[in-house]
């Protein structure tokens, strides 16, 4: 792709209302927080368990542009949802590599 930032075609958005897309668009900037896009764009965060990324997206991405309340929600909405995913892997996992039961334990400190 030719994007200056990131092309989201391979990172799921998950839509107001409730629809999941993939769109084939270019994102705005990255690592953004809510209410610090440029004007038109939101700030939404990448539900990855692993990873944190936010980019700035048209508040159209989804359909109709969203007004500054609903768009403020949005950002919210995927930030919040992004922090929760990473806290359910981190506690899933949590003492996973220095559980004795666990083929990839690792020894406690000297």
């Amino acid at each position: 792709h030719d994007c200056t930032h990131k092309c989201l075609q391979h990172r799921q958005i998950i839509c107001p209302s409730g629809d999941r897309i993939r769109p084939k668009v270019c994102s705005g900037k990255a690592d953004c927080d809510p209410g610090n896009c440029p004007d038109g764009q939101v700030c939404y965060t990448i539900d990855d368990p692993y990873n944190r990324e936010s980019y700035c997206v048209h508040n159209d991405i989804c359909g109709a542009p969203l007004n500054d309340a609903d768009a403020r929600q949005w950002e919210r909405e995927s930030r919040d949802r992004a922090v929760e995913t990473r806290r359910r892997r981190a506690e899933k996992f949590k003492g996973y590599h220095n559980n004795p039961e666990s083929k990839t334990a690792v020894p406690a400190g000297p």
